[in-house]
C-alpha cells in the first residue's frame, strides 16, 4: 500500500546487508589491524543504524498504528538509543583508556533486547487495538516471524555472548532464522492474501511440533533399541527406513489432527462451518416466497453462522431497496455509490474497517461499519451483473474473517443471488397468475352481459308476439259478449301461446340452471324402444314421418342420466321432424364400441346449410321462426357433462346426421375411434 513505511523497510535492510558484509573481511583471512578497525567501526555504524531503522519502522508499522506521526522527538530517540546505550556503559568501565574499544565491541549491541522485546509488545498492543482484519493478519503474520527469527538469536547468540563471551549457535544460523522476520515482513507490507494468516501460522506451527515429535520418538526409540539389543549388531539403516516408512503412513493424519486443535485452541476455527453452509443452501434453494426469502437471510443467516446481523441490498432496475428497512446506509443507496461502482469493476468484497486510498470509498466503508456491518460481497447473477449486496456483521467470537470463510461465505453469496433471482421469478408469476385471474373474470363478465343482452333481445322478441296474440284474444273477449264457439276458440289461442311461452321459460331455465347429471346405471336395450313408442304415440310426433329404432342387442348397462339423455334424443328427434316437415324418416341407432356407446340419428331431410356449420350449437342460433335457439346448445351441454362427444353434419346419402360417443362407465374420457364405420360417417367438426 502507498502509505506502509516501504521506504523506510528497504532503508533498514540495506544497513543490515552492510552490517552483513562488513564482516566478510574476517571471514576472508584478512587480520591487518587497519581492515579489522575499518570492519569493526563500520559494524558497529550498520549495526546501530539497522536497529534504530528497525524500530522505526516497526513504530510506524502497521499504518494504523504509527506512532511516529507528528513525533520528531521519537524518531531521534529511537536512532540515538542504540550508540547512546553503548557508549554510557563503555565510558563507565573503560572510559578513554585502551579498553574502550574492546568494551564498546562487548556493549555495542545491548539496546538490540530491548528494540526486539519493545517491537514485539508493540505489536502486542497493535493487535488488541487493531479493528481492520488486514491490519491485523499483517501483526500475526510478524509476530510468528518474531519467534522463529529472533528466539534463536536472542537465546542462543545474543544472550550468551554477552554474559559469556561464547554464542551457542554460528552467526549463519543466526542470519539464516533472521531472514525469515524481513520476509514476513515484506509479505506483510505487501498484504498478498492475508486472510490466510491464521492457516498458515497453524499449519507451520503443526508441520514444527510434528518434525520435533518424529526427533524424539526417533531417538528415543534408537536408544531404547540399543538398550534392548546390547552387543548386538544394530541394523541401523534398516531400521531408520522403517521409521521413515511409519513417518510417511502418519506424518499427514497427524499433521492435520494437529492443526485442528491448534485452529480450535487458538484461531477458534469451526470445522463445521461447511456443514452449516450447505444445510442453508438447501433451504435457500427450498425457499421461494419473496418475504420467506428475506427473513430467512436477515434474521437465520446471522444465527447458523454465529454473526452478529445480516442484511441485504437489493438492486432491480434502477431501484435500490435495503432489508432490514430500519438499517440506514445512505450512501449505497446513492447513484453514485463507490463500492457498487467497484463492484461492478470485480471487486470481490470489502472490509469496512479496512482503510483505502480513495476517499469517498472510505466514507462509504465507514458508514458500513457504523450500521454494524464487517464484510459486504457482492450478489452477482449468470450475466455477472451486479443484483445486489450481502452485509454481514462481524463474528459473535471476536474472529476474524479468514480467506476460507470469505471463499465459502461468496459461494453462499452465490446461492442467495440464484434464491433471489428464483423468488422474484416466482413473485412475477404469482402476479401474473393473478392478473389472468382478474382478466379472465372481467372477460368471462363481459361474455356473460353479452350473452344476457342477446338473451333479453331473442326473449323479448319471442314472448312479445305471444303476448301480443294473448292481449288481442282478451281483449276482443272483453269488447262484448261472443257466442261460446268464438270464446273456445280464443281461449285456445290464449292457451297455446301460454303454453310457448312455457317452453321458452323451461329452455331459458335449463341452460342457466343446469344440474350436473345423476349417475346410476341404464339399460338402454330397453329404454330406447321405449322413448321411441313414446314419442310415436305423442300430440309432437307428425304421422307423416316414420321412425326406425335399432338397438345393439349386445349393449351392456350404461351409467348415466336417464332424464338428461331422454331430453337430449327427443329435443335430436324433434329437430329433425321440424327439418323434414312432411313425410319422410328418422334413424336412431345405438351399438357399442369398445368401452363406448354409439347413438346415431339421422333424416332424409334437405340437410344443413354451409352457412350454418359453425353455428349449430351456439346460444340462440335458431332456422325456425317459433325457435328460440337452445335447444342444441342444452344437449351439447348434457353430453359433455356425460364426459361424450356429439358431431353434427349432413350424411353423405343426404339430409342431416348427428352422432354420440358416449362412455359406458363414468369417469372415462372418450376418444374418438377412426375403426368405427358409424363414427367415421358423422362430420369432422367435433364440439
Amino acid at each position: 500500500s502507498a502509505k506502509e513505511p516501504a521506504g523506510l523497510f528497504f532503508f533498514m535492510l540495506c544497513w543490515f546487508a552492510t552490517t552483513i558484509a562488513t564482516t566478510l573481511p574476517s571471514h576472508f583471512g584478512l587480520l591487518q589491524p587497519e581492515i579489522i578497525s575499518l570492519s569493526f567501526f563500520a559494524i558497529t555504524l550498520s549495526n546501530w543504524l539497522a536497529f534504530a531503522g528497525f524500530a522505526h519502522f516497526t513504530c510506524r508499522f502497521p499504518r494504523e498504528r504509527d506512532l511516529c506521526a507528528k513525533k520528531p522527538w521519537l524518531v531521534i530517540f529511537l536512532y540515538g538509543m542504540p550508540p547512546l546505550l553503548a557508549l554510557v556503559p563503555t565510558l563507565y568501565f573503560a572510559g578513554m583508556t585502551r579498553a574502550f574499544f574492546s568494551d564498546l565491541q562487548r556493549f555495542r549491541n545491548i539496546a538490540l533486547p530491548f528494540i526486539i522485546l519493545g517491537s514485539f509488545g508493540k505489536h502486542c498492543i497493535d493487535l488488541k487495538h487493531l479493528k481492520s482484519p488486514f491490519a491485523k493478519n499483517q501483526v500475526k503474520l510478524t509476530l510468528a516471524a518474531y519467534w522463529i527469527s529472533f528466539a534463536p538469536y536472542f537465546f542462543f547468540y545474543l544472550l550468551p555472548n554477552l554474559f559469556y563471551d561464547q554464542p551457542l549457535i554460528s552467526f549463519r544460523i543466526v542470519l539464516l532464522a533472521a531472514t525469515i522476520l524481513p520476509a514476513a515482513y515484506l509479505v506483510a507490507l505487501l498484504r498478498y492474501r492475508l486472510l490466510g494468516v491464521d492457516r498458515l501460522i497453524s499449519r507451520i506451527l503443526s508441520y514444527f511440533i510434528t518434525i520435533s515429535l518424529l526427533s524424539l520418538c526417533y531417538g528415543f526409540l534408537l536408544a531404547l533399541i540399543k538398550r534392548w539389543f546390547f552387543g548386538r549388531q544394530i541394523l541401523s539403516e534398516e531400521f531408520f527406513l522403517l521409521f521413515l516408512l511409519a513417518i510417511a503412513l502418519t506424518l499427514n493424519p497427524l499433521v492435520n489432527r494437529l492443526q485442528k486443535l491448534i485452529d480450535h485452541a487458538f484461531f477458534r476455527y469451526r470445522s463445521n462451518d461447511n456443514v452449516l453452509l450447505y444445510t442453508f443452501s438447501q433451504k435457500l434453494a427450498a425457499t421461494l416466497n419473496f418475504d420467506d426469502l428475506i427473513s430467512l437471510i436477515i434474521d437465520e443467516l446471522p444465527q447458523q453462522l454465529q454473526l452478529t446481523k445480516s442484511g441485504l441490498l437489493q438492486l432491480e432496475d434502477h431501484h435500490r431497496r435495503l432489508y432490514p428497512e430500519t438499517i440506514s446506509l445512505n450512501a449505497l443507496l446513492q447513484p453514485e455509490s463507490r463500492i457498487i461502482e467497484q463492484f461492478n469493476k470485480g471487486v470481490q468484497a470489502f472490509f469496512s474497517q479496512e482503510e483505502q486510498d480513495d476517499g469517498p470509498l472510505n466514507i462509504e466503508l465507514s458508514n458500513l461499519q457504523q450500521a454494524g456491518f464487517t464484510l459486504a460481497l457482492p450478489l452477482r447473477g449468470n450475466s455477472l451483473s451486479l443484483s445486489g449486496i450481502l452485509l454481514l456483521g462481524p463474528r459473535k467470537d471476536g474472529g476474524l474473517f479468514r480467506e476460507d470463510d470469505i471463499r465459502l461465505l461468496a459461494t453462499l453469496a452465490n446461492q442467495i443471488t440464484i434464491a433471489l433471482k428464483n423468488s422474484l421469478h416466482y413473485t412475477s408469476m404469482i402476479k401474473s397468475k393473478q392478473q389472468l385471474e382478474i382478466l379472465f373474470s372481467k372477460v368471462v363478465q363481459t361474455e356473460k352481459m353479452a350473452a344476457l343482452g342477446e338473451m333479453s333481445a331473442t326473449l323479448a322478441h319471442e314472448i312479445k308476439n305471444p303476448l301480443g296474440i294473448i292481449r288481442s284474444s282478451a281483449q276482443y273477449l272483453a269488447e262484448s259478449k261472443r257466442s261460446d264457439e268464438i270464446t273456445r276458440e280464443m281461449l285456445a289461442y290464449i292457451i297455446d301461446e301460454v303454453d310457448g311461452l312455457n317452453v321458452i321459460l323451461s329452455n331459458i331455465l335449463g341452460l342457466a340452471k343446469f344440474k350436473e347429471p345423476n349417475i346410476h346405471p341404464i339399460d338402454l336395450q330397453k329404454e330406447l324402444p321405449l322413448l321411441c313408442d313414446q314419442w310415436r304415440h305423442s300430440d309432437d310426433h307428425n304421422r307423416d314421418i316414420r321412425l326406425h329404432c335399432e338397438v345393439d342387442r349386445q349393449l351392456p348397462l350404461f351409467y348415466g342420466d336417464l332424464q338428461q339423455i331422454r331430453q337430449v334424443l327427443l329435443n335430436l328427434l324433434r329437430n329433425s321432424e321440424d327439418a323434414l316437415a312432411g313425410p319422410g324418416n328418422i334413424y336412431l341407432e345405438i351399438q357399442k364400441e369398445g368401452e363406448f356407446v354409439l347413438i346415431r340419428v339421422a333424416d332424409d331431410g334437405p340437410g344443413i346449410a354451409e352457412e350454418h356449420m359453425d353455428e349449430l350449437f351456439g346460444k340462440f342460433f335458431t332456422t325456425r321462426e317459433d325457435g328460440l335457439g337452445l335447444g342444441l346448445t342444452v344437449c351439447r351441454q348434457i353430453i359433455q357433462a356425460h364426459h361424450g362427444t356429439i358431431i353434427m353434419d349432413n350424411a353423405k346419402n343426404g339430409g342431416a346426421e348427428v352422432c354420440i360417443r358416449l362412455p359406458l362407465q363414468p369417469g372415462t374420457i372418450p376418444q374418438p375411434d377412426i375403426n368405427n364405420k358409424i363414427y367415421d360417417e358423422c362430420a369432422n367438426t367435433d364440439t
